[in-house]
């Protein structure tokens, strides 16, 4: 990620403090591939068995005429112990009553780059250059040619469960 792009993100506000948090309270941000330290597969593994992190997926036309649905990587929500959490909405299981538990740096870049109410109705948003939608299709975009990697952990980690279960 460069420079540029990092700096777009808004930090920790007032205006942060005066929603308390309703970006978090409606969807958790996204981790984009770049986001995950090597190795790779292993960190990835590792996030999904913590339960910490969850699968998400777009259904959509990710990029025009291509490819329908994609997976990515998100925090996992309050509640959820699903490893494929395809949901439109809940809390961030990292937001607390003092905001977010990780620190900026631990934060998935889908995080660190929301801009405030960006989106229709004061929601917030990406910027424009990353693809100035929701975070969701943002992240579609991002994951698109690890999105078939990420399902097949995915998978793994499901029937893991269910050995530990039987």
């Amino acid at each position: 990620m460069s420079n540029a792009e990092e700096t777009i993100g808004t930090r920790p506000n007032e205006m942060c403090s005066k929603c308390k948090g309703a970006c978090c309270k409606a969807l958790p941000g996204s981790v984009f591939f770049d986001d995950i330290k090597e190795p790779i597969v292993d960190t990835i593994t590792e996030m999904l068995r913590g339960g910490y992190y969850s699968i998400d997926a777009w259904d959509g036309d990710v990029f025009s005429g291509t490819k329908y649905s994609c997976y990515y990587l998100r925090p996992a929500t309050v509640g959820s112990k699903d490893v494929f959490d395809l949901s439109w909405g809940g809390r961030c299981i990292f937001l607390s009553k003092e905001g977010c538990t990780l620190s900026w740096e631990e934060r998935p870049r889908g995080c660190r780059l929301l801009v405030p109410k960006t989106l229709p109705g004061g929601k917030c948003g990406l910027p424009e250059n990353l693809g100035g939608t929701s975070c969701k299709n943002a992240a579609a975009k991002n994951w698109y040619d690890h999105s078939e990697m990420l399902q097949e952990i995915g998978n793994i980690i499901v029937q893991e469960r269910k050995e530990v279960k039987a």
